[in-house]
């Protein structure tokens, strides 16, 4: 099963949404770490074994070696931010590609176009 991560720059309502549709989906806010450090963040997305939802490049660093472990990242560069934009861009992405194709996978999700590529391990 997929199991994702969102991060605190993204609505709570996201979270439900990929609830509602059968995801099981945890929010930075769930978890009481909304403002920690980002090498911390990644630590519970490792430990989790989730693939992680934000709007943060700093995440995209395929140098950083905590990266590497990570089971997946999805990054959304979208000129919108509502939550009901975001639902369906995701609502999109999820439905048009198979998503344990995603695992281990960067992907960018902008307004346009989705990039993929291998993080590697």
């Amino acid at each position: 099963m997929i199991k994702f991560f969102i991060d605190e720059n993204i609505s709570f309502k996201v979270t439900k949404y990929l609830r509602n549709l059968g995801y099981d989906a945890v929010d930075v806010r769930d978890l009481n770490l909304k403002g920690v450090r980002n090498s911390d963040l990644l630590k519970v997305l490792i430990q989790q074994e989730r693939i992680f939802i934000t709007f943060d490049l700093d995440f995209s660093n395929l140098y950083n070696p905590m990266i590497k472990e990570v089971k997946g990242i999805i990054i959304l560069r979208t000129r919108r931010f509502s939550s009901n934009y975001i639902n369906r861009i995701l609502n999109n992405f999820l439905t048009s590609h198979n998503i344990e194709n995603i695992k281990n996978k960067l992907v960018i999700v902008t307004d346009t176009e989705i990039r993929i590529r291998e993080i590697g391990k």
